[in-house]
């Protein structure tokens, strides 16, 4: 008997040890396996990161940071006594800083997850406090650099911004970053590349974005946010060129790619939880490029449904401070999160692509709702549901729509088949008589 209850504290002292490693595991930034293999988790390093580009850093002249530097290529630390000196000190953002040369990272003499693991590795040895993932993550990488003797003069190391215990916590802010303003010359040249880009995917077939926001142009401090899924690549990067041809009267300060969750299973996506989603500085055009194939290849979108309204509020949580919103979406696809449109409080215009005869319902909500507008490549709405009939029935292109009890708008089809087949007689040549009328297709929204 005395046997079996060991056995049984045997066992419950295991479970207890598993379960504190686990709760452990769950209150650091990167594991052991992470730092030793980083290789095989490069996912998990591209996801910790905030991602920012400057021309070249310049330290900070905070009393509340501390500068720790590694040296060109190099990853220990040459000073770590500045940070473990520090009484009380509660790290709260850490910077890590490279050279942008050359200028794509699979030319790197040294790989890049690798330096980047022993960098944060030595971090992690001068002070195992520092492996936190309450601290926001940067990394800042300097684009001026045009030559490897160059590089070895820029600064290469680690920026630890700290309060002492008992002080109020300052903001986070992205990074210790300059955003210049794009020239004319340099708006071109990034054009040229975003061109190159639709083009090795296939080219524009319709041009039906950019044809809209020279349209509606002129709304100042703008989000525009992209559905950056397999079937919209080309019509969500001619807002970028848009951007790039108008920047005088373009308004858009910040762009936002969502790709619905990655990689993730379909089965996993939760509306509202989904993923996928990338914010850059219209500004930083460098990191715009980047993020264009990243997302990419991060996923393109997986089942039918879209993250649209997840990526709209992740959107307005980064910039609070934005007017309005511009959301390119897919006419074919739903949105996922569709339930979570109340929570929207910026006008929402919708560019929407791919419209044949109907109108996803679900988007004509969405502008109607946020108190925004919907546009397609030909036509702009404007005014959504104003001035309904007694039946609370208003026209909308086409076709015949009702405001329910709900405050949904839903399609009157009956109506509508009749209404659609008068004005294709009406408006029919006589020579156009005996040519078949094609009806419109039933929605499927």
């Amino acid at each position: 008997m005395s046997r079996l209850k060991n056995y049984i504290i045997l066992i419950l002292f295991i479970v207890f040890c598993n379960l504190l490693i686990a709760q452990n595991n769950s209150e650091i930034f990167l594991t052991d396996a992470a730092l030793k293999t980083p290789q095989n988790f490069k996912d998990v390093y591209d996801r910790a990161f905030g991602y920012n580009e400057i021309p070249v850093f310049i330290k900070s002249k905070s009393e509340k940071t501390v500068v720790l530097e590694n040296g060109y290529a190099d990853y220990r630390i040459k000073n770590p006594a500045d940070w473990t000196l520090i009484e009380n000190a509660v790290p709260y953002q850490v910077d890590v800083v490279f050279t942008k040369y050359p200028w794509n990272k699979s030319d790197w003499l040294t790989n890049y997850y690798d330096l980047l693991s022993k960098r944060l590795d030595e971090l992690f040895s001068i002070d195992p406090k520092l492996n936190n993932p309450a601290i926001k993550w940067n990394l800042v990488l300097q684009t001026n650099c045009k030559s490897e003797d160059e590089t070895r003069t820029y600064f290469h190391g680690i920026i630890i911004k700290y309060y002492i215990e008992g002080e109020k916590k300052p903001e986070v802010t992205e990074s210790e970053k300059i955003q210049p303003e794009l020239t004319f010359t340099e708006a071109e040249k990034y054009a040229f590349k975003v061109s190159a880009f639709m083009d090795y995917l296939g080219g524009v077939t319709d041009p039906g974005v950019y044809n809209v926001l020279s349209r509606i142009s002129g709304k100042d401090n703008s989000i525009v946010v992209m559905d950056w899924t397999a079937s919209m690549y080309t019509y969500s990067a001619q807002a970028i060129m848009w951007h790039l041809k108008n920047l005088q009267r373009s308004g858009i300060k910040d762009f936002a790619f969502f790709n619905d969750g990655d990689r993730k299973q379909d089965l996993n996506k939760i509306p509202g939880e989904t993923g996928g989603i990338y914010h850059v500085s219209a500004s930083q055009m460098d990191s715009v490029l980047i993020l264009m194939d990243k997302v990419m290849q991060m996923g393109s979108g997986g089942d039918w449904p879209e993250n649209d309204v997840e990526a709209i509020l992740s959107a307005i949580s980064m910039h609070p401070e934005a007017k309005q919103v511009f959301l390119i979406a897919d006419n074919n696809s739903a949105m996922r999160d569709y339930e979570l449109i109340s929570k929207i409080n910026k006008p929402v215009h919708v560019i929407l692509c791919g419209v044949d005869q109907l109108i996803n319902v679900e988007y004509i909500n969405l502008a109607y709702k946020t108190g925004g507008s919907l546009h397609t490549e030909d036509e702009d709405f404007y005014n959504i549901g104003e001035s309904p009939d007694q039946d609370n029935c208003f026209l909308f292109g086409q076709h015949k729509y009702r405001i329910n009890e709900n405050g949904e708008i839903t399609m009157e089809m009956s109506y509508d088949r009749f209404w659609y087949e008068e004005q294709i007689k009406y408006l029919q040549k006589p020579e156009d008589k005996k040519k078949r009328v094609k009806m419109p297709d039933c929605p499927q929204f």
